[in-house]
C-alpha cells in the first residue's frame, strides 16, 4: 500500500459488525481513514463525502434501503467509488445482481480478518475481487435434551421449543463480531472486556449449538435468526 491517505466508508446497520470492520480495515496502513454509517440513506445525504471515499464497503441485507439499492443511487447520481459487498449471504443469484448493479467486488463475511483484508486490497489497486468459492454449506447437529440440561445449569435461557438458544445479550454481540472475522482478542477490545471472558462466551456458543468452529457457529446463528446475513 502506498502512503497515499485511504479513505474508506462502512455501511452496514449492525453497530458491532461495522466497529469489528473498521477495526479489521484499520489495519491496511497507518493512513487508513475509516467512516461508519448505519443505513444506506444516511450515506446518499452527503454526497461530498461519498466522492471522497477511496472504497465503500456495504452490507448487503439491510431495511429501508439495501446494498443494492445504493449500488443503484450511486449510478444514478454519477458516483464511481468502488463499492464492495459485505454480506453473509452466500447466494449466487445475488452476488451476480451486486456484480450487474457495478459492485467492484462481493466478500462473504465468513471470510477471515487476513483474506478480507486482501480483497480490499485488490479492489483498492484497481482489480475486482470475488472469492474462488464460497464456503461449502456445514451440516449441523441440534441440541439434544441433555444439552439443553446441562446450558440450563449454566444460566442460559434455552426455549424448550426450539433446537437453538435464546442467547444473553453479550453472547450475542460476540457472536456477531465473530461473523466479522474477529479474534478473540479483537473482540475484547470492542466489548471492553478481557480476552478470557471472550474465550468463554465462543466456548458457550460452541456447545449451544453443538459445532467445533466459528464458521459453523455463525452458519447456525444465520439459520435460527439470531444474526443477520
Amino acid at each position: 500500500m502506498t502512503n497515499k491517505a485511504i479513505n474508506i466508508l462502512i455501511i452496514d446497520d449492525h453497530r458491532l459488525v461495522a466497529d469489528g470492520l473498521g477495526l479489521i480495515l484499520s489495519r491496511l496502513s497507518n493512513t487508513v481513514n475509516i467512516t461508519t454509517l448505519y443505513s444506506v440513506r444516511s450515506a446518499l445525504s452527503d454526497l461530498v463525502m461519498l466522492k471522497q471515499q477511496s472504497l465503500i464497503l456495504v452490507d448487503l441485507n439491510m431495511p429501508a434501503m439495501d446494498g443494492l439499492s445504493f449500488l443503484q443511487s450511486l449510478s444514478n447520481r454519477r458516483v464511481t467509488v468502488p463499492v464492495v459487498v459485505v454480506s453473509a449471504v452466500e447466494n449466487r443469484t445475488e452476488i451476480k445482481k451486486v456484480l450487474q448493479c457495478g459492485a467492484r467486488g462481493f466478500i462473504p463475511k465468513e471470510l477471515s480478518a487476513a483474506q478480507m483484508l486482501e480483497g480490499v486490497k485488490r479492489v483498492l489497486s484497481g482489480e475486482r475481487y470475488l472469492p474462488d468459492h464460497l464456503a461449502e454449506l456445514l451440516q449441523v447437529k441440534t441440541m439434544s435434551q441433555q444439552q439443553i440440561a446441562r446450558n440450563a445449569e449454566t444460566g442460559m435461557r434455552i426455549s424448550a421449543e426450539s433446537d437453538y438458544p435464546q442467547l444473553r445479550e453479550r453472547q450475542l454481540d460476540v457472536l456477531k463480531l465473530i461473523q466479522t472475522g474477529l479474534s478473540n482478542s479483537d473482540i475484547a477490545d470492542i466489548l471492553g472486556v478481557s480476552e478470557s471472558t471472550v474465550k468463554s462466551h465462543v466456548s458457550t456458543l460452541f456447545k449451544a449449538f453443538g459445532v467445533s468452529n466459528r464458521t459453523a457457529c455463525v452458519k447456525v446463528g444465520l439459520e435460527s435468526k439470531l444474526i443477520d446475513g
